[in-house]
């Protein structure tokens, strides 16, 4: 196996990981980020008014976004640093039967 499978591999971990435990925390913070930068932007009291609602959307989306490639990135890179500490014969294949060559 290559680097780019354990690396691969690594991602798939980290989206699992990502849904597992980021998702809604991400969502809270980013929906709050953009509560503060409606408020921020409106000057006033949110009243429903259809920019602020964006804003919110907009924020909690980019909370979103950022939080799962911050857990695709690291699990991806994890994986193929992983790549390194894996005992040569697993990755010439010799554990799995088959012949060196």
């Amino acid at each position: 196996m290559n680097r780019k499978t354990f690396a691969f591999v690594g991602g798939i971990v980290g989206i699992a990981l990502f849904l597992a435990v980021g998702l809604l925390p991400s969502l809270v913070y980013g929906g709050y980020a953009g509560v503060v930068l409606s408020h921020a932007i409106l000057g006033v009291r949110l009243d429903g008014q259809l920019f602020s609602k964006a804003v919110i959307v907009f924020g909690m989306l980019v909370g979103l976004l950022a939080t799962s490639g911050v857990f695709t990135i690291l699990g991806a890179s994890m994986g193929a640093g992983l790549h390194f500490l894996v005992p040569a014969p697993l990755k010439n294949g010799i554990m799995r039967g088959e012949k060196a060559s």
